[in-house]
Protein backbone atom coordinates (compact mmCIF):
# COMPACT_ATOMS: atom_id res chain seq x y z
CA UNK A 1 0.00 0.00 0.00
CA UNK A 2 1.19 3.63 -0.86
CA UNK A 3 -0.26 5.98 0.89
CA UNK A 4 1.40 9.21 2.93
CA UNK A 5 -0.70 9.04 5.45
CA UNK A 6 0.73 6.00 6.06
CA UNK A 7 4.56 7.34 6.21
CA UNK A 8 5.19 7.07 9.78
CA UNK A 9 4.29 3.61 10.66
CA UNK A 10 6.31 2.64 7.34
CA UNK A 11 9.00 4.58 9.20
CA UNK A 12 8.86 2.95 12.73
CA UNK A 13 8.25 -0.77 10.99
CA UNK A 14 11.40 0.01 8.67
CA UNK A 15 13.76 3.23 10.50
CA UNK A 16 16.37 4.37 8.72
CA UNK A 17 19.49 6.94 10.16
CA UNK A 18 21.81 9.30 8.97
CA UNK A 19 25.12 9.18 9.89
CA UNK A 20 24.71 12.43 11.67
CA UNK A 21 21.53 11.23 13.70
CA UNK A 22 23.48 7.61 15.16
CA UNK A 23 26.66 10.60 15.74
CA UNK A 24 24.12 12.55 18.32
CA UNK A 25 23.46 9.93 20.30
CA UNK A 26 26.34 9.57 22.43
CA UNK A 27 25.83 13.34 23.45
CA UNK A 28 22.07 13.40 24.67
CA UNK A 29 21.19 13.68 28.09
CA UNK A 30 17.64 14.90 28.04
CA UNK A 31 15.42 12.37 29.88
CA UNK A 32 11.96 11.64 28.57
CA UNK A 33 9.21 10.72 31.29
CA UNK A 34 6.43 7.61 30.59
CA UNK A 35 2.93 7.26 31.26
CA UNK A 36 4.10 7.18 34.85
CA UNK A 37 6.15 10.07 35.63
CA UNK A 38 9.33 7.85 35.69
CA UNK A 39 12.47 9.38 33.50
CA UNK A 40 14.58 7.67 31.17
CA UNK A 41 17.46 8.31 28.87
CA UNK A 42 15.29 7.74 25.48
CA UNK A 43 16.41 5.18 23.18
CA UNK A 44 16.85 1.88 25.24
CA UNK A 45 13.55 -0.23 25.29
CA UNK A 46 12.45 -3.64 26.80
CA UNK A 47 11.85 -6.88 25.15
CA UNK A 48 9.02 -8.63 25.48
CA UNK A 49 9.41 -11.77 27.42
CA UNK A 50 8.83 -14.65 25.14
CA UNK A 51 9.28 -17.83 27.71
CA UNK A 52 12.81 -18.08 28.38
CA UNK A 53 14.46 -15.19 26.51
CA UNK A 54 15.93 -12.96 29.40
CA UNK A 55 19.29 -13.76 28.79
CA UNK A 56 19.00 -13.13 25.32
CA UNK A 57 17.32 -9.30 26.53
CA UNK A 58 20.46 -8.52 28.63
CA UNK A 59 22.93 -9.49 25.85
CA UNK A 60 20.92 -7.51 23.42
CA UNK A 61 20.51 -4.88 25.85
CA UNK A 62 24.34 -4.67 26.80
CA UNK A 63 25.50 -5.03 23.10
CA UNK A 64 23.38 -1.85 22.13
CA UNK A 65 25.71 0.68 24.60
CA UNK A 66 28.65 -1.33 22.74
CA UNK A 67 29.11 2.17 19.94
CA UNK A 68 30.42 0.59 17.45
CA UNK A 69 28.04 -2.37 17.36
CA UNK A 70 25.33 -0.36 18.07
CA UNK A 71 26.20 2.38 15.07
CA UNK A 72 26.96 -0.68 12.54
CA UNK A 73 23.08 -1.96 13.27
CA UNK A 74 21.74 1.48 12.83
CA UNK A 75 23.11 2.27 9.58
CA UNK A 76 23.06 -0.93 8.22
CA UNK A 77 20.80 -1.82 5.28
CA UNK A 78 19.20 -4.88 4.99
CA UNK A 79 18.38 -6.68 1.36
CA UNK A 80 15.62 -9.02 1.19
CA UNK A 81 16.83 -11.15 -1.26
CA UNK A 82 13.50 -12.65 -2.51
CA UNK A 83 12.00 -9.37 -3.01
CA UNK A 84 14.84 -7.36 -3.57
CA UNK A 85 13.55 -4.94 -0.79
CA UNK A 86 15.71 -2.95 1.07
CA UNK A 87 14.82 -2.31 4.66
Amino acid sequence: VRDNSLRDVQFCLSPSFTFSAVARLNFNTSLARDVYGVSYLPGFIGLNNLSCTDDLSVLLHALAHVTPFRDFWLLHRMEDSTSGYTS
